[in-house]
């Protein structure tokens, strides 16, 4: 049982890793000043999905990790410009 939890927890943590340095490598990101290098951000959420699917392998087997992990990764893809709000972290507000 535990070592399931585990495996999802860390599989979940990987996809939403991936998806942050994703976001944060596209130039319309809010949470930045200047967005991260476009080149390092897609190697990192790459790096990020494989771990992700890798963590859910030992969970669950193969094609259903690779499936669960880019679920995993549109989800928080999805998610995080919402989450990230109209603002930028540490920029003036304007009323």
């Amino acid at each position: 049982m535990l070592p399931n939890l585990l495996g999802w927890a860390s599989a979940a943590l990987l996809a939403l890793a991936a998806s942050t340095a994703f976001y944060l490598g596209c130039a319309e990101q809010r949470l930045l000043s200047r967005p991260l290098s476009p080149s390092i951000a897609t190697a990192a959420a790459l790096i990020g999905v494989a771990g992700s699917a890798l963590a859910l392998t030992v969970v669950a087997g193969g094609l259903v990790s690779v499936f669960a992990a880019l679920t995993l990764f549109m989800l928080c893809c999805t998610a995080l410009p919402f989450v990230a709000g109209p603002r930028r972290i540490g920029a003036r507000v304007d009323e």
